[in-house]
């Protein structure tokens, strides 16, 4: 497969989005990953199915599985090889930060 860019090395780039400079003294300073992570919210999702017909009940795990599919072609689209990242994070704070990102920035 052809690839425009080529990622650079993965503590590089982690290293380069999460170091913020502090306005006025230079100072370069790392991010708190579980600060970046409490800037999200979660919000659970619910719907009465009650009102979908059986086909349309029976249709709901396809579109779910499309999704799943269209959700790795983004992870693959926007950062590239997504196992090689979570699998060098052990921080599960930064984890869960690119996962919500769907990679490091």
């Amino acid at each position: 497969m052809y690839r425009s860019l080529i990622p650079l090395p993965l503590a590089g780039l982690l290293a380069a989005t999460l170091v913020s400079c502090e306005p006025g003294n230079g100072d370069a300073r790392v991010r708190d990953p579980a600060a970046l992570v409490a800037q999200y919210a979660p919000v659970p999702l619910s719907t009465d199915l009650d009102r979908l017909t059986e086909n349309q009940r029976q249709v709901l795990p396809l579109l779910i599985e499309a999704a799943e599919q269209m959700d790795a072609i983004f992870w693959e689209q926007a950062f590239g090889e997504k196992d090689s990242l979570l699998e060098s994070l052990n921080d599960p704070a930064l984890r869960q930060y690119v996962e919500i990102n769907y990679g490091p920035w």
